[in-house]
């Protein structure tokens, strides 16, 4: 009897030891290591402004299946994206604490820079040294209109820029003031919410650059000047159905919705790039692209943030992944979605039939932008400033 018990126990024991071998073996299996030597899991997380969207997304999925190593660790980026506006909210208020931050252009670095300076005395992103910003990709601001819609506007008033749009949405008379035809009512403008949008809040610079010539040192009082505040408020104001909070959402409601929602729009290149196939088949129209004097990088910086909250293994592993995404195979992808690159080995115009540089240039797409004049990102106090001043109007 005592001998079948003993036997009865080994069984169980070897069981037992059994599920608990197999338990961690497929731990190690998850972690990609092995019983010999097992290997642990290097999470980062970035944050990512919605505009990089497919490319970004299929980078990171990349990255991950190559399994990247830092100090014998496999690297794991996590994305989460948001728009900028949003991310800089959640990240100020301790909402989220990614690794590193993508926005679409430097305004945002300036902006959230002043906020974590308020509160902790130092700066949360770095313009300078190992971890300082480094853009990823770029696009400029480009006006877009609809063909028919150009044929009318450029004869009465010249091609779109901040002058001549602002004359068109002034006009009481609308379309049949420029010589267009009556039933197209009022020049439909559109733009993103500068609170949350970047692209909305490049284009309210730009705007205001313009009004007051110049291209650096916009200041606070250029922004509360009357003069410029009863000349911006007309464009405003015709933007119709409210403001679109992603400069997606407006490009897909300009196709989808075609002329009678809007007429012009100001976005990033990179999306009626990417979209410029669509609009023909829908509305019998093309689209046409002109790109203004005055313009800004949306560099799309990646920023490692030097949080309390990050190891100095998170930092480098967030290098490794910013690296990554300046090689030469990524940055060529990036053209697919209409990005030009931000890494100058990387040429615009390659034998890629699905680059859209390659295929819209009569519609107004430039490999060189001409006459452009790059003005400087402005301070946070007249980033604030301007989206007071929205608000107010809203």
């Amino acid at each position: 009897m005592r001998r079948r018990n003993l036997i009865l126990f080994v069984i169980f024991l070897l069981a037992a030891v059994g599920v608990i071998a197999g338990v961690y073996l497929g731990l190690l299996r998850r972690e990609g290591g092995n019983g010999v030597n097992p290997q642990a899991e290097l999470r980062i997380q970035v944050v990512y402004a919605t505009e990089e969207g497919e490319w970004m997304r299929s980078a990171a999925e990349r990255f991950n299946q190559e399994e990247h190593e830092l100090n014998g660790q496999r690297i794991v980026v996590e994305l989460i994206g948001l728009d900028s506006g949003e991310a800089l909210f959640q990240i100020k208020n301790g909402d989220i604490q990614p690794t590193a931050w993508s926005p679409a252009s430097m305004l945002w670095v300036n902006a959230l820079n002043a906020e974590w300076r308020t509160v902790h005395g130092t700066d949360l992103i770095m313009r300078v040294g190992q971890y300082q910003a480094t853009p990823l990709v770029l696009s400029p601001m480009v006006f877009v209109m609809w063909e028919d819609r150009a044929q009318v506007f450029i004869p009465a008033l010249g091609e779109p820029d901040w002058d001549t749009v602002q004359q068109a949405v002034a006009n009481e008379h609308g379309w049949q003031g420029l010589g267009g035809a009556a039933d197209w009512g009022y020049v439909k403008f559109g733009q993103t919410d500068p609170v949350y949008s970047n692209s909305g809040l490049t284009a309210v610079t730009l705007a205001t650059y313009n009004y007051h010539n110049k291209t650096r040192n916009l200041k606070v009082d250029d922004i509360v000047d009357p003069g410029y505040q009863n000349w911006i408020l007309p464009l405003w104001r015709s933007v119709v159905g409210g403001y679109d909070r992603s400069s997606a959402d407006l490009m897909n409601h300009m196709i989808l919705y075609g002329p009678s929602t809007y007429d012009i729009i100001m976005v990033y290149e990179n999306l009626v790039a990417a979209q410029m196939q669509n609009a023909p088949g829908r509305w019998g129209n093309t689209l046409r692209v002109f790109y203004p004097e005055l313009n800004l990088w949306n560099d799309h910086p990646f920023c490692v943030l030097l949080a309390d909250w990050t190891s100095a293994d998170q930092k480098d592993a967030a290098l490794e992944f910013q690296r990554y995404l300046l090689n030469q195979e990524i940055q060529e992808e990036a053209l697919r979605y209409g990005f030009r690159p931000a890494n100058v080995d990387v040429p615009v115009i390659n034998t890629d039939p699905d680059n859209p540089f390659n295929q819209h240039q009569e519609q107004g797409l430039q490999v060189q932008i001409p006459r452009i004049n790059l003005v400087q990102v402005p301070s946070a106090d007249v980033i604030h400033e301007l989206q007071v001043m929205f608000n107010r109007q809203r």
